[in-house]
């Protein structure tokens, strides 16, 4: 399983992320970079931004450091906030624990932005946006050939 399923399958694991998100398809609205047309606010997004091997002087050490970017988009800064509180509870600091068969030794927030994005109609609605960014580190199997 890759890190990037383990992330989702370990945010969608928590309620304390759950709770705070709305549901789409019976499933809590945690998204790979593409957000559905039909998701309702709040949800939350994650992209890949960087996974840079880790090497040593003999090659690849085995040991990954991949940054993820977690979007948590809502219709306030309150539920903006409330979301991306709950996920930086679930996630940052947190070492040495498993999810869905992947080994994640440690996970630690690196920044956090908040962000609006006014309506496309030129209304006073839009929508909230907390940016976070998450370096996990995890054991990958070395190249073998």
């Amino acid at each position: 399983m890759s890190i990037k399923t383990s992330l989702f399958n370990y945010l969608k694991s928590r309620t304390e992320v759950t709770g705070a998100i709305s549901a789409h398809q019976g499933q809590p609205s945690i998204f790979p970079q593409i957000v559905p047309e039909s998701a309702v606010l709040p949800y939350i997004s994650i992209d890949r931004l960087s996974e840079p091997s880790v090497q040593h002087m003999g090659g690849a050490s085995g040991i990954a450091s991949v940054t993820f970017q977690i979007n948590v988009w809502a219709a306030t800064s309150e539920a903006a906030e409330t979301a991306s509180e709950a996920v930086r509870n679930v996630l940052d600091g947190k070492n040495r624990f498993s999810q869905s068969g992947e080994y994640i030794q440690a996970s630690h927030l690196l920044m956090q932005i908040d962000d609006f994005q006014p309506a496309e109609d030129g209304s006073e609605a839009g929508t909230f946006r907390t940016i976070m960014d998450f370096r996990i580190w995890y054991a990958r199997a070395a190249p073998t050939g």
